[in-house]
């Protein structure tokens, strides 16, 4: 008797307990099981990315359930922004993704702090709609390490006012060096004394990026460096050449000095020059400051003299190789780069990368955006070498003292040159 009343009670001890256990699971909220992963994604602050980023969140928020973003936009140059994730990856709070421009690409990417996507992209069943130089455009050594989702061309701008004033038709703007010079010189108005009162072009003095002097160089035949095996070509006659030219409007009057990375100090845009090379971004901001320059900036095709060439940065996303979410971040990016946030993209004036939304975006604006699709289409960015801030960092100056007077071009290119080849690994 003794021992049935021990099994009767061990098994009432029992089924209360998992009744207490049952009642305790069932008064868990729903939601506590597993929270949904969130993705950072740190943006550059160009292209409009301070309005736009935190949109996009909302709306992928909004949507998705078993996953959320969560966006921080880094205000300042592409340079705060490398300094940022550098000081982020010293406290091992590395972003899962981020938006970032191209020159930061190639020396990020050698370092392998971006992850390889190469697997990812063959298995995109959507790949076919992007154009292939967004997607080229993020191989670094031969693999993909980034996605180019907004292509940002330099575009050749003048004064429709001006150019009237001067006799010139501003349907029939300059198409190659030479009648950029003879434009150049009908539009440049000086004082009795011999000083510009209006200049005919902004052709930097200043252009630590080369966003000028790359696409002349490169309309000019020129190399400036050979990406494949890795060396700098500045000594290369047809640099020399361009350089040459370039020089000629500061030698004769025709352009104020200038530095292209200050658009302030750019005579364009304090209303004082007739022609000038600039990005989308720049006009805007320039009318929004002086609306009544409202249709009076006129965008030109890119210009030509051995071939035709402009500068088209690009911004990318990447994934950061000490993302624990790899495969959630990928998510994200499919989501940034769908025909639905790619129109809301071209609807701020972001060339789109799809090629299903091209004549779209052309009829938006077409007097505009043909030349800027135009643009980008024979554009190329910064240089994809690991070495491309030891270019900058000694090509600046060699440029900035030939177009002071100072340095022969010839002279200013062997300097730096050979400067940047003793900087390289042997």
């Amino acid at each position: 008797m003794k021992r049935l009343t021990l099994v009767i009670l061990t098994v009432l001890v029992s089924i209360g307990a998992y009744a207490a256990g049952q009642q305790a699971e069932d008064a868990k909220p729903a939601d506590a099981v597993k929270p949904a992963p969130t993705i950072q994604i740190w943006f550059s602050n160009y292209d409009g990315m301070s309005q736009y980023a935190p949109t996009f969140a909302e709306r992928f928020n909004a949507a998705s359930k078993d996953l959320k973003v969560e966006v921080t936009v880094i205000p300042g140059t592409a340079v705060d922004f490398e300094n940022k994730l550098n000081a982020a990856k010293l406290s091992g709070q590395t972003p899962d993704g981020a938006y970032i421009v191209l020159s930061s690409l190639a020396p990020w990417g050698v370092r392998g702090e971006f992850l390889v996507l190469d697997d990812y992209i063959s298995s995109w069943n959507e790949r076919g709609d992007f154009l292939e130089s967004a997607l080229s455009v993020g191989k670094v050594g031969g693999k993909y390490m980034a996605l180019g989702v907004a292509p940002a061309p330099i575009n050749f701008v003048y004064r429709k006012d001006m150019f009237v004033k001067a006799g010139l038709d501003p349907s029939k703007p300059p198409k190659n060096w030479k009648e950029l010079r003879e434009y150049a010189e009908k539009l440049t108005i000086k004082d009795a004394k011999g000083n510009i009162v209006q200049a005919g072009m902004d052709m930097p003095t200043t252009d630590f990026f080369l966003n000028i002097s790359e696409p002349l160089m490169l309309m000019n035949g020129a190399m400036v460096v050979d990406e494949v095996n890795g060396k700098p070509m500045l000594t290369d006659p047809a640099v020399i050449e361009t350089l040459e030219y370039m020089y000629g409007y500061a030698r004769d009057n025709l352009s104020l000095p200038n530095d292209w990375q200050k658009k302030e100090t750019m005579a364009f845009m304090n209303g004082n020059s007739a022609m000038a090379f600039l990005m989308v971004d720049n006009v805007k901001a320039l009318v929004k400051n002086r609306p009544e320059l409202d249709g009076q900036i006129l965008y030109g095709p890119p210009l030509s003299n051995k071939q035709t060439s402009a500068f088209c940065g690009y911004r990318l996303l990447t994934i950061m190789k000490s993302s624990k979410n790899a495969e959630a971040t990928w998510e994200v990016m499919k989501a940034f780069m769908s025909v639905e946030e790619t129109r809301k993209r071209m609807e701020i004036g972001i060339v789109p990368i799809r090629k299903s939304l091209g004549n779209e975006f052309v009829t938006l604006n077409p007097a505009v955006n043909k030349v800027v699709v135009d643009t980008a289409a024979v554009g190329k960015g910064a240089f994809a070498v690991p070495w491309v801030n030891t270019l900058y960092k000694y090509w600046a100056p060699a440029f900035e003292s030939v177009m002071q007077g100072k340095v022969k071009p010839a002279e200013a290119m062997k300097s730096a040159q050979e400067q940047i080849l003793a900087e390289l690994p042997k």
